[in-house]
């Protein structure tokens, strides 16, 4: 894995964030988007991811970093079912 600065890894605009999950669906290099996850991670929302996975509903990446976007407020809530949608149809067994 390349060296990533995390610190700017994190989209801070909506434009960011559709350009990352473009990329992803564009080429299937989830590298930015997992790198933006990292960057974006809370306490908290460490704790929520971590909680979901015990309970045996865990999260992707892509679906993290939708989760993430939108609680940062760069995806509205229609816009982050579309592109889980969107990512379920390009990767089957993933959840819409």
């Amino acid at each position: 894995m390349p060296d990533i600065n995390y610190e700017s890894a994190a989209p801070t605009t909506p434009e960011e964030a559709f350009e990352a999950a473009r990329t992803l669906f564009d080429t299937g290099d989830d590298t930015h988007v997992a790198a933006a996850v990292e960057a974006m991670l809370s306490q908290d929302s460490e704790q929520a991811f971590a909680i979901m996975r015990g309970s045996g509903n865990d999260m992707d990446t892509f679906e993290r970093y939708v989760s993430l976007c939108r609680e940062a407020g760069l995806f509205t809530r229609g816009e982050a079912v579309d592109l889980l949608v969107e990512y379920s149809d390009l990767h089957p067994g993933a959840r819409p």
